[in-house]
């Protein structure tokens, strides 16, 4: 046994017959709840499994080779192993033009993109997709439907407000008509809950209750994770804990906003629970937006230093909203309330007049 997977799941991989990779990937499955205790202990490799998918499909075709990279790609992501999840991305990103289907190209922008937002490379992020637009320049918008979906995220994210509204509009009518995929659920949710936050830091409640109105429930979930952020943004914590109870998925994000909306509230001990779930997780420091977001709620609950530290993470990734939250809390208000001009940001605004 190797930290709980059979050993003959690895053993022999590289000379194995192809019927392998389909059983180690069930073997994997089963495993894959305890992965986060071998990832800290370092007692498996991830690299070694896009090592094994790489080798049991050299001789297949260039396509079938981009294909093989998706699993561990998928798999690096949920193990919050992101530099070797960009590798994997790059490596498939570079193989674009021998993709034939359409689909597996947008698969792999959208995931370089994700990839790169993550690591605080909006640039990069924006990017990726700006690809898969040129790629789709003469086919069915529909195919960006993914793609366009995390654009706007992106831009959220990097307090590109009105990059990210004018991204929404551009591409509502390729949401509107794409199917409800299972798969876009999330992504979909998390988009259009980016744009009701931009309308609610504004203080336009009603456009972001029209907004969700509109949602199905299956996307409820990606929904509460940008829009919960925003509700930081207005001083609203306790909904914003309401909107990530429960969340499935992007589990750091979730507990960032879950550390900030208790320290907003002076819950001291379910802030510092919240922080002993992340002070063992490896690889936070390469999730700078997210790190930043801890800083912050460490800074809220006294640590001035880390108030500091999260100031300049966000002046770095060019997060100019984030920054002037911090700059408010140290108590420059006039600093603070230029940003909040700018931005219109008037809930914010009612804060440091």
């Amino acid at each position: 046994m190797i930290g709980g997977i059979p050993e003959n799941s690895c053993k022999g991989a590289q000379s194995a017959p192809s019927s392998f990779w389909g059983c180690a990937r069930q073997e994997t499955a089963l495993a894959f709840p305890l992965f986060p205790r071998y990832n800290r202990c370092h007692e498996i490799s991830i690299r070694d499994s896009c090592t094994i998918s790489a080798g049991l499909r050299s001789r297949r075709s260039a396509a079938v080779s981009v294909d093989s990279k998706d699993e561990p790609g998928k798999l690096l992501h949920a193990l919050n192993r992101y530099d070797e999840a960009l590798e994997n991305d790059n490596a498939r990103f570079a193989l674009l033009p021998k993709i034939r289907w359409r689909e597996e190209q947008m698969d792999v922008c959208a995931a370089s993109a994700r990839t790169r937002q993550a690591l605080g490379d909006f640039a990069g992020s924006v990017e990726a997709v700006r690809k898969a637009e040129q790629l789709t320049q003469r086919d069915d918008p529909r195919w960006l439907s993914l793609p366009a979906r995390i654009l706007v995220e992106t831009y959220f994210l990097w307090d590109r407000w009105d990059d990210a509204l004018d991204s929404y509009e551009r591409f509502l009518d390729v949401f509107r008509r794409t199917a409800a995929a299972r798969r876009q659920a999330m992504i979909g949710g998390v988009a259009s809950g980016a744009v009701a936050g931009v309308h609610i830091l504004r203080g336009e409640q009603e456009r972001a209750e029209r907004i969700e109105q509109r949602m199905g429930p299956e996307a409820h979930q990606g929904f509460g994770l940008t829009f919960g952020h925003a509700l930081l943004g207005i001083g609203e914590p306790a909904l914003a804990l309401d909107r990530v109870r429960g969340l499935k998925g992007n589990r750091w994000r979730a507990w960032a906003i879950e550390a900030e909306a208790h320290a907003m509230l002076g819950d001291l001990d379910a802030l510092d629970r919240v922080l002993t779930r992340v002070r063992d997780e490896p690889q936070l420091e390469r999730v700078p937006r997210v790190a930043a977001q801890f800083e912050r709620a460490r800074g809220i609950a006294g640590d001035e230093f880390a108030l500091r530290s999260a100031a300049r993470t966000f002046e770095e990734l060019g997060c100019r909203f984030e920054r002037a939250r911090c700059l408010e809390l140290l108590g420059q208000d006039e600093d603070a309330r230029l940003v909040y001009e700018q931005f219109g940001a008037e809930p914010a605004l009612c804060r440091v007049r």
